[in-house]
């Protein structure tokens, strides 16, 4: 059986965090609970790591990787974006941006349970996705040594 891992990340200050990651959270828990056995009938474990990060990796966080490649990447009509976001910015009493989505047209903070139940099924449908996706990040990333991972397009 194949495992497809799934890699929460999101900022963590002292057991609190924002109402984007935490919904963000919950979308892509109710769809890894709707898409387990699914999946395990086709012979794909579906497992979900949430990985709190520090301050310091604010910029990484409310993002999903999948087999280790970032959703926006995955799915064919989603940019990256960086708004402000008021929450995590109190939290650490400093201005803070994090990540946030254009899908389909739409801007948003949160990773929307469309967003994860489609990037799985790319992932199932065509392996080469994860191809795809490495691809796209090679020819935008100009960041050299210091590559985030994560980039505005």
């Amino acid at each position: 059986m194949k495992t497809m891992t799934l890699e929460w990340f999101y900022f963590d200050k002292d057991g609190k965090t924002c109402t984007r990651c935490k919904d963000s959270a919950e979308n892509i828990r109710n769809v890894v609970k709707k898409m387990t056995m699914p999946l395990k009938n086709i012979k794909i474990d579906i497992e979900l790591k949430e990985i709190p990060l520090p301050e310091s990796e604010i910029q990484k966080s409310n993002t999903l990787k999948i087999n280790g490649t970032d959703i926006w990447t995955i799915l064919d009509d989603c940019k990256y974006l960086v708004t402000d976001c008021p929450e995590c910015s109190s939290f650490t009493e400093k201005e803070m941006k994090c990540p946030a989505f254009n899908y389909k047209g739409k801007d948003s903070e949160i990773i929307s349970e469309q967003m994860v139940e489609e990037a799985i099924l790319s992932m199932v449908a065509s392996p080469s996705a994860k191809a795809k996706a490495e691809a796209v990040s090679q020819v935008i990333c100009d960041c050299k040594d210091e590559c985030s991972g994560t980039h505005q397009i």
